[in-house]
């Protein structure tokens, strides 16, 4: 994003990006994360429980996300090096063999150090996102990391390699920044690489798919904003495979597409609120509601918490440069999008 002053003559002046990593910010971006980690996940909460410290050769911040699985954080303040992958996934191995109780005696020395008074990693957890057994708790946690990386610069490198990463999955983020200093004004401007979002597996025998796929997501994508900007919290920003819309401020609910290898275009709909009883009856009138509209709508759990809505349709080649096609699959996704935002909003 390119950022400009406007002048009182009306005259635009370019504000520079400043570099974050010479004006001796390491410490401020891990301060400004930790206080806000919902703005590298789209509105997804983060318990952090441990912080690197100098001479300690780890991850930068470790978190546990809500359904327990641990987050391991690597920041680096200037360009990624190539070598920031393997880094990562040596904490993320590390990390995988700690048990409930090594988490828990890790996740109490630093609330203590931070001035937090939990007396346990379950009872911050249960205060954090929601109530649970201590022995249901315990069994749930870290059965699966996942490495979120942050730089002001990251690398076409490192970008392609967490790609290919995440078709064998493992789950992956990058997340790069700007940043802008105009005397007392603080500017950040984040990036978050989320094509793994709604992402289906891609089988290792499968032929990759050709780059008409990604012009055709970024056609649909900018008509549905044309239209429902105003419903869309975030969108897709880089679609590979898939777009995706976020419909409330928290993540919870979501409108999306996918283009499968198999030949399938799979529209989604996600809903995961905390009750799972409004979460049925919620799926289910937004499943009846689209059936009356001609549409032929599947629902199915996702992990106990989630409620998927999906339908499929064909696709080829030669339907993603046909604009009839590209106007007709914006139409259906904003279809969906108005009966979601009908039931959840």
């Amino acid at each position: 994003m390119t950022l400009y002053r406007v002048l009182a003559s009306e005259v635009f002046q370019l504000l520079a990006q400043r570099d974050f990593a010479k004006e001796g910010y390491e410490e401020q971006l891990e301060n400004w994360i930790l206080h806000n980690p919902s703005i590298l996940t789209e509105g997804e909460d983060i318990l952090f429980i441990k912080r690197e410290k100098a001479l300690e050769k780890s991850e930068d911040l470790l978190g546990i996300d809500e359904e327990g699985n641990t987050v391991v954080m690597e920041l680096k303040r200037g360009r990624t090096p190539r070598t920031v992958i393997a880094q990562a996934l040596e904490y993320a191995s590390r990390v995988s063999r700690l048990s409930y109780r090594d988490l828990d005696n890790i996740a109490i020395k630093f609330f203590t150090e931070i001035g937090l008074d939990y007396k346990s990693l379950h009872e911050a957890f249960c205060e954090y996102f929601d109530t649970i057994k201590q022995g249901d708790f315990e069994k749930m946690v870290n059965k699966k990391q996942r490495i979120i990386l942050v730089a002001q610069d990251i690398s076409e490198d490192v970008i392609n390699t967490a790609d290919y990463l995440r078709k064998y999955g493992i789950s992956i983020r990058c997340v790069s920044f700007r940043y802008y200093k105009e005397g007392n004004l603080v500017l950040v401007d984040l990036d978050p690489d989320v094509r793994g979002d709604y992402d289906v597996p891609v089988k290792i025998s499968d032929p990759p798919l050709s780059s008409d796929t990604e012009k055709f997501l970024l056609l649909v994508r900018e008509q549905v904003l044309d239209r429902y900007s105003n419903l869309i919290f975030y969108a897709t920003k880089k679609p590979n495979r898939v777009v995706a819309f976020n419909l409330d401020q928290q993540g919870r609910v979501g409108v999306g597409i996918s283009l499968g290898v198999d030949g399938k275009l799979r529209y989604n709909i996600m809903i995961n609120h905390e009750d799972l009883e409004k979460n049925r009856e919620v799926c289910e009138n937004i499943k009846e509601k689209l059936e009356s509209q001609g549409e032929t709508v599947y629902l199915e759990d996702k992990k106990k918490e989630k409620l998927q809505l999906y339908s499929i349709f064909e696709w080829n080649e030669q339907l993603l440069i046909d604009d009839d096609f590209i106007h007709e699959t914006a139409e259906r996704l904003c279809m969906w999008i108005v009966a979601v935002q009908g039931e959840v909003m």
